[in-house]
C-alpha cells in the first residue's frame, strides 16, 4: 500500500509511527534517535557527504539540504517542509 504513514499504517513494519517520527521530531541527538531505534533509515550518514558533492558540483538538491538540516538539528521537520513547500518553482535542467 502507497501514502503517508499513519498512526493504523507505520512508517516501518513492526514498528509504531509515533517511534519513528518521534526518534526524528525530538530534540534528541542524531546519535541517541539512531540508538533508540535500533536501526538507521536509509541517508542518514550518507546525506553530508551528497550534500557536499553537489554543493561542489553547484546542483541545486533542496530536499536533500532539508533533510540535511533536519539530521543535524538546525531545523525542525515542520520547518524544513515548510521551506520546501513554499519554494519559488523553476524549470528542471
Amino acid at each position: 500500500m502507497f501514502g503517508f504513514p499513519t498512526r493504523d499504517r507505520p512508517l516501518y513494519a513492526g514498528q509504531p509511527r509515533e517511534e519513528a517520527s518521534d526518534a526524528v521530531a525530538t530534540s534528541r541527538s542524531l546519535d541517541q534517535a539512531v540508538t533508540s531505534l535500533g536501526h538507521v533509515a536509509e541517508g542518514v550518514y550518507s546525506a553530508r557527504t551528497v550534500m557536499q558533492r553537489a554543493r561542489a558540483l553547484g546542483v541545486d538538491m533542496p530536499i536533500t539540504e532539508a533533510v540535511l538540516d533536519v539530521l543535524e538539528a538546525r531545523m525542525l521537520p515542520r520547518e524544513a517542509m515548510g521551506r520546501l513547500m513554499t519554494r519559488q518553482s523553476r524549470a528542471e535542467t
